[in-house]
């Protein structure tokens, strides 16, 4: 039976950092370090059908921290929870034609919003400088006046008020600028950071920052530090649950912001097959390295027979992203495939000519759009299968379940709430000791408690925290491996 798993993965590391693993080590001892008396757990309850269930007490829920049940020392549904509101709007020349707009707009959400006397909100204005109009205060009158404080430079040159230091000669063409982010960086840091309960940031702005590069480079830093991480904290959770992991470092040039997501570039078969597929995005396919590869025929000792290179697709805008486009059923040799415009039907039929594969092909769709890749919505194991059937179109649906259960598989079918919450991205694997389920703990809270059950009885799961991947990074924890079936090397033969 476990020869049909899959007996090793690669990792390749998230690509727009160079960062130590030893570093990343010492950063998150010293955070565990922190005395911590008093733990928040932001939780959220859906049913079956992606709707969340508001109506739960703390009797509903148990706690436990590495097996030991926990105390809940306190309980409360969001609804009940404070508001801390943070609006930014950007009073530069380019907001000239909307601000009014937008300042009416603001008045009719702060008056809806703000509905507890503990609800509380501020106001900032950036441009070429970022100035707090209205502190923190659940006073909808000192709000309503700090908006109409909000000015462009047009604004203020028409009032001409010679105690507005935009007006002064000396500046009146110097300074120009949009600081979204230190307006981010302030609201984040120095407003919100404190506040209890509910908290967002409403930006009105056209996105475009100018002036603010130290706030943002901060701001990628931390991102960057919190997916390594992340990776580190999977590749661990791997190994521990006895899952073969290797590593593949990136190179700080090109700088590839997706390497994180190995499978979408190649893949590694059963009869010594390595394929390299053509991608959609320009600055994505420096990813593809032979020496990668290589790491992984020399370190996992595996044997290479073929190499089936797609690339050459590309010239003609057609593209296919590895197990990202495709889900296969290996031991059948079926490939599942939603079609996008990162997975065309011309290049999949080479795939399957070359390496002799039947195509079980659909469209799905979410918000009215093809989904990008197959393995958001389905995923298939030796004995069990996820998929999202609300997804695919209502004509081909059931021959895709009709295929799906002719081996005899377990079917869980999830919600489109339940497939946004990567509860279709995940990998079967083998381990040490049986079969391993490799997910992120946001896909395995999206599924209920009998979708979970399923899962169970077909190995044990192995659900790691990913926020910051599955946010930024778009992509989930099936997305971070390419799983690894190829031969083994034999014996040099005696001489």
């Amino acid at each position: 039976m476990l020869k049909s798993l899959v007996p090793a993965l690669i990792f390749a590391l998230i690509g727009f950092v160079a960062v130590a693993p030893s570093m990343l080590a010492q950063d998150a001892a010293a955070t565990a370090a922190a005395e911590v008396k008093v733990v928040t757990l932001p939780v959220t309850v859906r049913d079956k059908k992606g709707k969340i269930v508001r109506d739960l007490t703390k009797d509903d829920f148990t706690l436990q921290e590495d097996g030991r049940p926990q105390t809940i020392r306190s309980f409360a549904s969001n609804a009940d929870l404070p508001l801390t509101l943070g609006l930014l709007v950007e009073t530069s020349s380019s907001q000239d034609k909307v601000l009014d707009a937008e300042r009416n707009a603001s008045r009719s959400f702060l008056e809806q919003m703000l509905v507890q006397a503990k609800d509380k909100a501020f106001l900032i204005h950036f441009d070429h400088e970022v100035e707090l109009l209205q502190d923190l205060t659940s006073s909808k009158e000192k709000l309503q006046k700090a908006l109409d404080l909000l000015k462009t430079p047009s604004d203020r040159e028409r009032a001409n008020d010679p105690n507005d230091p935009a007006n002064s000669p000396s500046k009146s063409d110097s300074q120009h600028g949009t600081q979204l982010y230190d307006a981010v960086f302030l609201a984040s840091n120095e407003l919100l950071k404190k506040q209890p309960g509910r908290k967002a940031l409403i930006i009105l702005s056209d996105g475009v920052d100018r002036g603010s590069k130290t706030y943002l480079d901060g701001a990628i830093e931390a991102a960057q530090r919190a997916a390594l991480r992340e990776f580190d904290g999977l590749a661990d959770a791997l190994r521990r649950a006895g899952v073969q992991v290797i590593v593949a470092c990136d190179t700080p040039e090109p700088v590839k912001p997706d390497a994180l997501f190995p499978n979408n570039w190649v893949s590694f078969h059963r009869d010594g097959t390595v394929v390299l597929y053509p991608m959609l995005a320009a600055n994505r396919r420096p990813e593809r390295r032979t020496d990668i590869i290589e790491t992984v025929i020399r370190e996992g000792g595996f044997r290479v027979t073929r190499t089936v290179d797609l690339r050459h697709r590309e010239a003609d805008g057609k593209f296919l992203e590895g197990t990202g486009s495709l889900v296969l059923d290996r031991g059948a040799r079926v490939a599942y495939a939603g079609l996008s415009p990162r997975t065309d039907l011309d290049v999949l039929g080479e795939f399957a000519q070359q390496l002799d594969y039947e195509l079980v092909t659909f469209e799905a769709h979410a918000d009215r759009r093809p989904i990008y890749h197959t393995n958001v919505l389905m995923a298939i194991g030796a004995h069990f299968a996820v998929v999202c059937g609300e997804a695919i179109v209502d004509a081909q649906r059931a021959a895709v379940f009709s295929r799906l259960r002719a081996g005899g598989r377990d079917v869980v079918d999830i919600a489109p709430g339940q497939m946004r919450g990567f509860a279709g991205n995940l990998l079967e694997l083998s381990g040490e000791q049986g079969t391993v389920i490799a997910m992120s703990n946001g896909a395995w809270r999206a599924l209920d408690a009998g979708q979970r059950r399923v899962i169970e009885s077909h190995g044990g799961v192995v659900a790691v925290d990913i926020p910051t991947i599955e946010t930024l990074g778009g992509g989930g924890v099936r997305c971070m491996l390419a799983e690894i079936h190829l031969p083994v090397r034999g014996p040099a033969p005696m001489s």
